[in-house]
């Protein structure tokens, strides 16, 4: 249902790192090296905005989170995305979930935030963000 990537921001871009695809055929085919504008699609707009924040407006936009893109960069594509956080380079990251268009629906869109919220959780704290924990305490 669901492909998982990881994105980094290099100068005015994001790079996808890594990927985990999911078992369906229906997929987007953003792959690993490719390099997307930051502003189609929603981990492009997690780079773009926490990169530029001071830490009281990374505060404020993590209350925001995740970024949702539905339909931005492909037509028939949805996106989920939050920052990971590292402790010793700030912002590490955008996570994101993507997959079709038609199974983000507003009901799977809220099932989706909180699990995709814990595993934020954990991804940042086991890289030692005290910047994740300040943000969401």
């Amino acid at each position: 249902m669901k492909a998982h990537r990881f994105f980094r921001k290099e100068g005015n871009r994001s790079i996808c790192l890594f990927r985990a695809d999911c078992r369906h055929l229906i997929r987007d085919q953003i792959r690993e090296g490719d390099v997307l504008s930051l502003d189609h699609h929603a981990a492009g707009q997690v780079l773009a905005r926490f990169s530029l924040a001071k830490p009281r407006m990374r505060i404020a936009l993590t209350a925001k989170i995740p970024f949702v893109s539905l339909g931005e960069g492909d037509s028939e594509t949805a996106t989920m995305a939050v920052p990971v956080f590292s402790g010793s380079e700030g912002l590490a990251g955008a996570l994101a979930v993507s997959g079709p268009l038609t199974r983000f629906t507003p009901e799977k869109l809220v099932n989706m935030r909180p699990l995709l919220l814990e595993f934020d959780e954990r991804l940042s704290t086991s890289l030692a963000s005290s910047q994740y924990l300040q943000a969401r305490s």
